[in-house]
């Protein structure tokens, strides 16, 4: 089993490889492919380094069970959405 499925305590924010595990992707390629077709939203870059948060990972994966595509909302960054419903910024 990989290493990367047993951790019990993801991070907030997940570098491309963490993002790709935490969603169940057997490599970050298929990530990726998945972030560029629009199903997840595209990263928050910081630095050199690309994060995608967990709970925008967590809002494209149940858009997905509810049988809704992901692409009409634009993932322009569906974390600023969802902090905005909750009134953080």
């Amino acid at each position: 089993m990989n290493a990367l499925a047993e951790i019990p305590n993801w991070p907030r924010r997940m570098p491309a490889h963490l993002a790709a595990a935490y969603c169940g992707f057997k490599s970050e390629r298929q990530f990726m492919d998945r972030v560029d077709a629009g199903k997840f939203p595209r990263p928050i870059k910081d630095g050199r380094t690309n994060y995608w948060y967990r709970e925008d990972l967590d809002a494209a994966l149940d858009l997905q069970k509810g049988g809704g595509d992901a692409s009409p909302r634009g993932w322009g960054n569906i974390g600023d959405e969802l902090r905005a419903a909750e009134g953080r910024k």
